[in-house]
């Protein structure tokens, strides 16, 4: 047993020096009370699966204009700050602070999310989730990733999420 610094008592079993830990290791931390790990948590290596580790979500920003008239944006973020925050870096609202943005901006989920949106992908040998593309590129995020990245299509496996005219070029 030993105490962590805000005074609990952990029961630390199953951990190997950290010179033979790798991805596979597994670190099983146990409380006083018997349940494995923090608030019942356990941590291991790459136990979660790609789909667990999708952090982008598709949101629809609309701006009422003093005019009357509204707009309608979708932005991929993670959570609603960001998406609005995002929205708000557009040239369109330089003159304005975020406060006055957010009196005449609004935020929600948007229900257009293509079927292949988050599908797993992989990109330079490396898991990642697909979100689109635009022709020239193919767009997508690392597992528990919050960045849209760009790759080149032949750097893109699966071959049919590739655009149209890179998919006979390998």
């Amino acid at each position: 047993m030993r105490g962590d610094p805000y005074g609990n008592r952990t029961r630390v079993s199953a951990v190997e020096p950290e010179s033979r830990l790798d991805s596979t290791a597994v670190a099983r931390i146990e409380g006083e009370t018997g349940s494995s790990g923090i608030n019942g948590l356990q941590a291991r290596g790459h136990e979660n699966t790609p789909a667990r580790r999708f952090l982008l979500k598709r949101w629809t920003v609309s701006v009422r204009w003093a005019s009357g008239a509204t707009t309608e944006s979708t932005i991929t973020a993670s959570t609603r700050g960001k998406a609005l925050a995002d929205a708000w870096r557009c040239d369109a609202f330089s003159g304005s602070t975020f406060g006055e943005f957010l009196r005449f901006a609004s935020c929600r989920r948007s229900k257009d999310e293509p079927s292949w949106w988050g599908e797993p992908i992989t990109v330079l040998g490396k898991p990642a989730f697909y979100l689109g593309h635009d022709g020239q590129y193919v767009h997508f995020a690392y597992p528990d990733g919050d960045h849209v990245l760009y790759a080149h299509p032949l750097d893109v496996l699966p071959m049919h999420r590739r655009p149209e005219a890179y998919r006979r070029a390998a």
